[in-house]
């Protein structure tokens, strides 16, 4: 099991930070007085690696070729959300959610993550 998927990340305000521990609630906490001590933006790690060897997290705006269809598999480049729904990873393009268990990770791009500032692309 990859264990890269245990991995959490938060966003303090300024950039991204690993909390110290995670309470029961979803809530991240640190031990430091030098950063908030505590927050609920909290992101997991999805356990997948983007083209360039980075983690994919919740809250990346990926850029993904081959996703899923009602009709099966199309190649056309999708850009979307990585999001938690229920009990697995999605990545949402607009109002559609598509399976992110099924995507062909060789071809992930992290664009960027929903607390950076300027346009995709």
């Amino acid at each position: 099991m990859n264990q890269d998927r245990f991995k959490f990340r938060v966003w303090n305000g300024e950039q991204m930070v690993s909390p110290d521990y995670i309470t029961r609630d979803g809530c991240a906490h640190w031990k430091e007085d030098s950063i908030p001590n505590s927050s609920n933006k909290l992101m997991q790690c999805t356990g997948i690696k983007d083209i360039k060897g980075n983690l994919v997290y919740e809250g990346d705006v990926i850029q993904v070729r081959g996703g899923e269809t009602a009709q099966g598999f199309r190649e056309v480049d999708l850009i979307g959300e990585v999001v938690w729904s229920y009990t697995a990873f999605y990545l949402k393009v607009g109002e559609i959610h598509y399976d992110f268990s099924i995507m062909d990770y060789d071809t992930v791009y992290i664009i960027k993550n929903i607390y950076d500032t300027g346009s995709i692309g």
